[in-house]
């Protein structure tokens, strides 16, 4: 399955609550993920945001889309 890995690569805690992941390979806004409240990367830490997963050890994050959000040569992902 497809999905976007976002990374804190900063030193303190990240709260990502409330921030969002949304598809922009057609130049617009498409669909768009929002993480929930109580998001929070440690440093270094990574997660990923899959199309239509869910896989707890990487996060538990999903756009929950039926069908595939980007072609086989890549696409552009907003956060």
């Amino acid at each position: 399955d497809e999905y976007v890995v976002i990374t804190n690569k900063s030193k303190p805690d990240v709260d990502v609550s409330k921030y969002c992941i949304y598809v922009a390979t057609t130049g617009t806004q498409g669909p768009t993920f929002y993480f929930p409240n109580k998001s929070v990367l440690k440093p270094n830490q990574s997660v990923r945001v899959y199309t239509n997963e869910v896989h707890k050890e990487t996060g538990g994050y999903s756009f929950g889309s039926g069908k595939a959000l980007w072609n086989n040569r890549g696409g552009l992902a907003v956060l």
